[in-house]
């Protein structure tokens, strides 16, 4: 009877769920294939923001304190916003790749003259957008997740103003260039979305700003530099094709 019993248990489980049949044949649990391992190969698109800060100044080329640092070196800081655009390829856990992004950017600071320059006159720096083509090497100390460092060439346009109680304020603004580097950290999502964090830092060549004239040299100095560094950390989402 408890024979009987047990076959037609079996039996009905059969039935019910064919799996158990071909299991109870085989003598070994029902094989379930094995998922496919996560690729970064692939062409990517995205959008990226943050915060950045750094140090500014502007440099005197003449007539008075050639040489000299005019603010004795500013903090500049605020935010940018953008989007961004790439490919990867893998082997093994390492990716290589390219990235390129453009962001608005508003990020700015200033300060009063020091000696010997007329210590009520304001110089300030804005930084109006900023973009970067660089190169990312990565590792994948697990499928889903991407440690990288990156680096390359950065541009923005930046803005010297010099603001005058007596002779009024003047501005030029100059298209910099210079380069980048720093890390970040990439994870999967959902589908084909994945988030990152990153940190860069860039640096700008010299440049000179409010070239000699007749008309300004008797109102202010040229500059021959507005130094300027970017120190940014922002997060972006990206779709993978």
């Amino acid at each position: 009877m408890r024979r009987s019993r047990g076959g037609g248990l079996i039996a009905a489980l059969a039935v019910i769920f064919p799996q158990f049949a071909a299991a109870a044949d085989l003598g070994t649990p029902a094989y379930k294939a094995p998922r496919a391992a996560y690729s970064w190969t692939g062409c990517y698109l995205g959008i990226e923001g943050g915060g950045a800060w750094g140090r500014s100044d502007q440099i005197a080329s003449g007539p008075v304190g050639f040489g000299s640092t005019t603010g004795g070196g500013y903090d500049v800081s605020g935010g940018l916003i953008g989007g961004t655009a790439g490919c990867s390829y893998q082997i093994g856990n390492w990716v290589f790749g390219a990235e390129g992004d453009m962001s608005w950017a508003d990020k700015s600071g200033d300060a009063n003259n020091v000696p010997p320059f007329i210590t009520s006159t304001v110089v300030s720096t804005r930084e109006h957008w900023l973009g970067t083509i660089r190169g990312r090497v990565g590792f994948t100390p697990v499928a889903q997740w991407l440690v990288y460092a990156t680096g390359g060439f950065a541009a923005a346009d930046v803005e010297a103003t010099i603001a005058t109680a007596a002779v009024g304020n003047f501005a030029e603004t100059q298209t910099r260039t210079g380069w980048t580097a720093g890390v970040g950290v990439e994870t999967a999502l959902w589908g084909n979305w994945t988030a990152k964090l990153e940190y860069l830092h860039v640096e700008f060549s010299s440049q000179q700003y409010f070239t000699p004239s007749p008309a300004r040299a008797a109102a202010i100095n040229s500059r021959s530099d507005g130094p300027l560094t970017d120190e940014i950390v922002r997060a972006g989402l990206n779709f993978h094709f």
